[in-house]
């Protein structure tokens, strides 16, 4: 894990996406971050912003629930039923309301969001600097939705 300012955030997480089999899932993943943090930026998306966003797309899964079918979404994270995985089990499980959050380490929003809200350093022309961590820890993904991203981007999980 290293440390990045906001500025290349974005151009890390790309370059973690680089090793996807996948040229469509790669572009895709690629516009995706591009856009989403370009869309932080302009905005200057506050951390409780995040959170709230978070929340809210997390309660409208719980609210689509098994009712999201087989023409719904990619192929990467559905069970045979064409569900997302998970959607069998309780929709207060932890590891299901931590999903959001993991995507959104993958994607590089939570370092972006964090870097944007941190104060900047004293002097001339100093960035505040975060932590990079683009990749949840194998324990907390192991058989979710966002591990199976991960395996499609040539990342483990």
């Amino acid at each position: 894990m290293h440390l990045i300012d906001e500025d290349h955030i974005t151009q890390a997480v790309i370059a973690c996406h680089a090793g996807a089999e996948d040229a469509r899932l790669r572009d895709v993943m690629t516009s995706l971050v591009q856009h989403l943090h370009a869309f932080a930026r302009e905005v200057r998306l506050t951390e409780a912003e995040w959170r709230s966003g978070l929340r809210f797309l997390a309660a409208a899964g719980r609210a689509t629930g098994p009712t999201v079918g087989p023409d719904v979404g990619p192929d990467v994270g559905t069970n045979a039923g064409g569900r997302p995985p998970g959607n069998d089990h309780d929709p207060e499980d932890p590891q299901q309301a931590h999903e959001l959050a993991l995507l959104s380490e993958v994607l590089g929003l939570t370092t972006l969001v964090t870097a944007l809200n941190q104060h900047r350093p004293p002097g001339p022309g100093a960035r505040p600097t975060v932590r990079a961590t683009f990749t949840p820890s194998a324990a907390a993904t192991a058989a979710g939705p966002v591990a199976e991203l991960l395996r499609a981007l040539g990342r483990e999980a």
